[in-house]
C-alpha cells in the first residue's frame, strides 16, 4: 500500500489507486484485540472485523456510519465519518463503551495539496481528451461504411 503520514495533523495520504482498489482500511489495537474497519469508496460496502471475525457489514452513500457491535459485555463502536467532501479526508474512530479511543484519519494525495491536486486535474483531462478523442475517430470511422 503506498501511503505517506502527515505529522502535521496526522492524516495518512493514500494513492488513488490504493484507495480504487482496496478501498480504506484502518487497524486498532485494543486490549489485546485487533478491530480492523474496511469501507470502499465505489460502493460504499463497510465491514468491521474483531480478532479477523465479522461482526457488522453494510453500506452507507452517507457522510457519517456507526457499526456497533458487543464483545463479553462490552460495547463498541467504529464510527466512519468523511469529514471533508472536497478533499475526500475520512475519519475512523474506535469507541468503547461510550469513550473515544482513537481516530485514523486518511485522504488521497492527490487532494492533500494544491499543487497535488492541479497535477491530478490536468493529467486527468489529458488522458480523457485523448480516450474522447480516439473514441469519436471509432465512432466516425464505425459510421462511415
Amino acid at each position: 500500500m503506498t501511503s505517506e503520514k502527515d505529522n502535521n495533523n496526522s492524516v495518512e495520504k493514500l494513492s488513488g489507486m490504493t484507495l480504487l482498489s482496496d478501498g480504506f482500511r484502518f487497524e486498532f489495537k485494543i486490549d489485546g484485540h485487533e478491530v480492523e474497519a474496511w469501507g470502499s469508496g465505489k460502493s460504499g460496502k463497510e465491514s468491521v472485523t474483531f480478532d479477523g471475525t465479522l461482526v457488522s457489514e453494510k453500506r452507507s452513500l452517507r457522510r457519517k456510519s456507526v457499526h456497533s457491535f458487543e464483545h463479553q459485555g462490552v460495547l463498541f463502536e467504529v464510527e466512519f465519518n468523511m469529514v471533508n467532501m472536497l478533499k475526500s479526508e475520512l475519519h475512523c474512530s474506535l469507541i468503547k463503551d461510550g469513550v473515544h479511543v482513537e481516530t485514523r484519519k486518511v485522504m488521497p494525495k492527490a487532494t492533500s495539496s494544491k499543487s497535488e491536486f492541479i497535477k491530478g486535474f490536468i493529467t486527468s483531462f489529458a488522458v480523457g481528451g485523448v480516450c474522447g478523442f480516439v473514441g469519436m475517430l471509432i465512432i466516425l470511422q464505425f459510421f462511415d461504411k
